[in-house]
């Protein structure tokens, strides 16, 4: 039997059905995808790990190509850009190189990232009516998962190349203040992501003292810090005085409100470099103390042997 599938083009979440791709695979393995992975409306770290998901689960096959353009997105919460048109992607990423086979005929598509899941058509969709789902989805299947995380590590480090100016900042900042010293790396959002929280409740900031001086020797350690806010840093600065190490050159928001950086901020490419560098700092700790986030879980396959420790409010 032949499937016949159209071209799609432009932003849409239209998916190829499960059973249609199973038969198409089963029929002929010269069928390959080439899919354009377009950016979603929503953090840089979700549409990150989505793009991470095709790597991962996708058909040997198929080629991935990142074209994070914002043509067609009418949210304002992906604001990582200077000019729509252009390919978010290039500005701090090397494009993957990933090789056709010549035995096989590509079909293109264009396609959103959900995420997470263990077959590649069959996504794991999530929205935010059904938040909670999504974070005992991955707090049952992800934080627990240490095969999960080695999986999707070998991915990112065979294809993912950050930009030669994103490495000198992340470099500069760890040889300057974490090299050769035991460090805990910190991860605070603002409070009103409780909605993606198993119990729909953020912990607060003498939770997180209490979890790192219970579990760790915090008083010969290092503390680095990443947040979206000033009232977190200060919050953990007076807690942890000259133990605390943090990136000071950050645009955080000055109150912890409804206000999200990424949301409420003028598109500029600085805030998707102030959190691509916060995350692998974060991923260069010894141990994590944090909430559920895609920037939490990005830094966990980053370094899959890195200790976590998940704070539930």
């Amino acid at each position: 039997m032949r499937i016949k599938y159209n071209k799609i083009v432009g932003p849409t979440k239209k998916q190829i059905p499960v059973v249609e791709y199973s038969k198409l695979v089963k029929n002929t393995k010269k069928i390959a995808f080439e899919i354009k992975h377009l950016p979603q409306d929503s953090g840089f770290f979700s549409v990150f790990n989505g793009l991470m998901n095709h790597l991962t689960y996708s058909n040997k096959n198929d080629i991935i190509v990142p074209y994070w353009t914002m043509i067609g997105i009418k949210g304002h919460d992906f604001n990582y850009y200077e000019n729509r048109t252009q390919n978010v992607w290039d500005s701090f990423f090397e494009q993957i190189k990933m090789k056709k086979k010549k035995d096989c005929s590509y079909i293109q598509i264009s396609k959103f990232g959900a995420w997470l899941n263990n077959s590649f058509f069959g996504s794991h969709y999530y929205g935010r009516k059904n938040t909670k789902t999504w974070a005992n989805f991955i707090y049952n299947n992800v934080l627990k998962n240490t095969e999960w995380r080695q999986k999707v590590n070998e991915k990112y480090k065979k294809y993912i190349k950050p930009k030669p100016h994103i490495n000198i900042r992340i470099n500069n900042f760890y040889e300057k203040c974490m090299l050769s010293e035991q460090c805990i790396g910190i991860h605070v959002r603002n409070k009103n992501h409780n909605i993606e929280q198993p119990k729909n409740i953020m912990p607060s900031y003498k939770d997180y003292f209490k979890a790192i001086k219970d579990n760790c020797d915090y008083k010969n350690s290092l503390i680095f810090l990443a947040t979206d806010n000033n009232v977190a840093l200060n919050a953990f600065r007076n807690e942890f005085k000259n133990n605390l190490i943090y990136q000071d050159n950050i645009d955080r928001t000055e109150v912890e409100d409804f206000r999200q950086l990424h949301r409420y901020r003028s598109p500029s490419k600085k805030l998707g470099e102030d959190v691509l560098s916060d995350c692998v700092l974060l991923s260069k700790c010894n141990k994590l103390f944090h909430i559920i986030s895609n920037v939490a879980i990005a830094a966990m396959y980053m370094n899959p042997k890195m200790k976590n420790y998940l704070l539930i409010g």
